[in-house]
């Protein structure tokens, strides 16, 4: 009866897991949004993107590119410019402050409550800062410390601030206008003729003041501080933005372009845009060139006052419900995620992505894999190199005659990529690539993975390779393996298993190096397998067919579905995992949820349980310490480094499942070391 009871608290818990678990969009960075707002400072163009954070360019917009870092929140709203600081408020995050191009950014809080800021604007030493729900805030002082500013304002949602002479005007979200005529000590409202309060945009040209109000433009009287109504349209739904170049004055709106040449007294549609396939949402001119950012989130140009347009800057922004997220990787605590707009790095557990696409051509990022300070990525443009986290990027295809790369894995020293017609090989870190398909067929590779000698190669319409002489040789291991038309999509090395994802197939292990095979598909409700990910007896499973994500506890034994919070994105790219989450690469984008909802604990650094012997080469060592396991251990393992004295001078870790490690030393100074894993230690001399 105790047997009974303990089987049944056990099932009961492995149901039960994730019950609780959420997944969580954390697309903070990639769906770079609407352009919200542009400005100028010194030649330089900054582009402010909804959801994007911050571009620039310095040569009238032909190249932009990201400038975030200091960001810690990527929705701009706008920009303030004064000679060389550059202001940025962004929808949450506050003000934030660059004096060297947008290179780096300050945040400028102190005193703000709102953090929501909708509006910025300079005159002379006064910063004026609007927010949602906040009123208005003033800063004499370049934003170090801010004051609120409310005294008259019955609405504190402020959308809009113009600055004329001695009288500054706010436009509000239901209350209307409001002006100063003392920088801001008090406020009257100045609402007279309006028929609604919802202040969109202020603009000014001359001395005519022009206020857009919900679907409708008004030119303040300057002889009895009365509203007149000038254009009024059903159909459009917001006035977004004035622009005002020589004689002429245009409205940007929700969804056409408005112009008046008479001093906005009447306006007209522009219907064609002749180059631009969409409705601008903000105007800026430098140099005779008018430069247009969309809600499309693409950057135009125009030399001849908006008559015809050039498309500069592509953005392909998409909504959170269409960017594609092909591939992700953790390497310690950068996370890269390859995109189809591009690739990404988050660096604090995906609450922010940036940009790393220098150099990148457009391209499907199939693949990752890391040695030393150095990332590969395989694309279907071919193997890419990056030394500096992914700042730069060099191609590494000599040899390489099938550029589609759709898999990558190290083995020593080695690196196989399988490409759509079979794998290449390389011993010299990607400068040059052989073939190395004896005994394979040359169709797709889409999975590789090595442990100790052995190479597995999943492959179109074969199955399962493995290669024990670094790729020389192939021998088919498909025994017990089924085959329903779909092909090997995922293999993962855990320890003693072997682990094999098969579209239509479902789940297979082998415990004896692939040799033989067996099916693990209890509670799979779903067999279109795309992606294994695996911590201990923890696996993680990614579906294709709307079954979204699996996770077992038990090695396989059991599955269970674990989908709460995937707001029906279930058809899942990849995983990956961190020491705290686990992330799905889907069709909208990077969900993740944290593997204690889970019941899985953090990284393990030891296993007291397992002393495991480990041997070192070479020794002594000019630069690179090889460390190579006698077998592999189920979690990860740090290596830690000592000198003498007993400080630790390195350390690194040995992945699970994984038998080699190796360390590049050359910033140590030539002595005698202890290498430590877990309870053993060996030591070596570095000259």
């Amino acid at each position: 009866m105790k047997r009974i009871t303990i089987l049944f608290l056990l099932i009961t818990l492995f149901f039960t897991i994730g019950a609780n678990a959420q997944w969580e969009k954390c697309n903070n960075g990639f769906f770079l949004g609407e352009i919200k707002t542009l400005a100028l400072n010194n030649n330089n163009l900054f582009i402010g993107l909804d959801s994007g954070g911050i571009f620039t360019s310095s040569d009238k917009g032909y190249t932009c590119n990201p400038k975030n870092n200091g960001l810690n929140n990527f929705r701009i709203i706008t920009f303030a410019v004064s000679d060389s600081n550059v202001f940025a408020g962004t929808y949450g995050g506050g003000i934030y402050l660059s004096t060297d191009n947008g290179n780096n950014w300050v945040e400028k809080n102190s005193g703000i409550n709102n953090f929501k800021i909708t509006s910025l604007s300079i005159d002379g030493s006064d910063l004026y800062a609007g927010t949602e729900g906040g009123g208005l805030y003033l800063s004499t002082n370049n934003g170090i410390q801010w004051t609120t500013i409310n005294t008259g304002l019955t609405n504190l949602n402020i959308t809009s601030i113009l600055i004329h002479g001695n009288q500054i005007y706010v436009g509000t979200l239901g209350g209307g206008i409001f002006i100063s005529t003392n920088k801001g000590n008090s406020w009257n409202n100045i609402n007279s003729g309006l028929e609604m309060l919802w202040v969109s945009s202020l603009g000014i040209k001359d001395n005519n003041i022009f206020a857009g109000v919900g679907y409708q433009i008004y030119l303040l009287s300057e002889q009895d501080n009365k509203w007149e109504l000038k254009f009024s349209d059903y159909s459009d739904l917001k006035i977004y933005s004035f622009f005002i170049t020589e004689n002429q004055i245009f409205a940007t709106t929700s969804y056409r372009l408005l112009h008046s040449t008479d001093n906005g007294n009447n306006w007209s549609y522009i219907d064609n845009y002749n180059g631009m396939s969409e409705s601008p949402q903000v105007l800026i001119e430098n140099d005779n060139l008018i430069f247009a950012g969309t809600k499309l989130g693409n950057l135009y140009v125009s030399a001849n006052k908006c008559e015809s347009w050039k498309i500069l800057k592509e953005h392909k922004s998409r909504s959170a419900y269409s960017l594609k997220v092909k591939s992700i990787c953790v390497n310690g605590n950068n996370i890269y995620s390859g995109t189809e707009d591009g690739l990404f790095l988050s660096t604090n557990e995906g609450e922010n992505w940036t940009s790393k696409n220098s150099i990148l051509p457009k391209s499907y990022y199939y693949s990752f894999g890391f040695v030393d300070n150095k990332i590969f990525i395989g694309t279907d443009s071919g193997v890419f190199v990056s030394t500096n986290k992914g700042d730069n990027w060099f191609s590494k295809n000599s040899g390489l005659a099938n550029l589609n790369v759709l898999s990558l894995t190290f083995n020593n020293n080695n690196i196989f990529v399988g490409t759509e017609k079979g794998i290449y090989f390389s011993n010299d870190t990607g400068n040059s690539w052989v073939t190395r398909n004896s005994g394979l067929i040359n169709f797709p590779v889409r999975s590789l993975a090595s442990s100790g000698a052995n190479v597995y190669a999943g492959i179109s319409s074969f199955g399962i390779a493995i290669s024990t002489d670094d790729g020389n040789s192939w021998e088919k291991k498909n025994n017990g393996l089924i085959f329903l038309g779909g092909d090997v999509e995922d293999i993962v090395v855990s320890g003693n298993n072997v682990f094999a994802g098969i579209y239509i197939s479902g789940m297979f292990m082998s415990t004896d190096d692939g040799n033989n095979w067996s099916e693990i598909n209890n509670g799979l409700t779903d067999k279109s397998i795309t992606c294994i990910t695996v911590k201990g007896p923890n696996i993680f499973v990614g579906t294709w067919t709307g079954d979204g994500i699996f996770l077992s506890t038990d090695n396989g034994n059991n599955w269970k579905a674990i989908n709460s919070g995937l707001q029906n994105e279930t058809n899942i790219y990849t995983l990956s995992l961190s020491d705290e989450y686990v992330f799905a690469g889907t069709g909208s984008g990077v969900f993740r949820a944290k593997l204690s909802d889970f019941g899985i604990s953090a990284v393990q650094e030891t296993t007291p349980q397992q002393t495991n012997e480990f041997s070192i080469f070479p020794n002594p060592i000019e630069n690179i310490l090889n460390i190579r396991l006698s077998k592999p251990f189920a979690v990860q393992t740090k290596v830690a480094i000592y000198d003498l004295f007993g400080q630790k001078v390195a350390e690194s870790y040995i992945g699970a499942g994984v038998s080699d490690c190796r360390i590049n030393l050359h910033a140590l100074s030539a002595g005698l070391y202890l290498v430590k894993v877990n309870n053993c230690t060996k030591t070596f001399i570095k000259f």
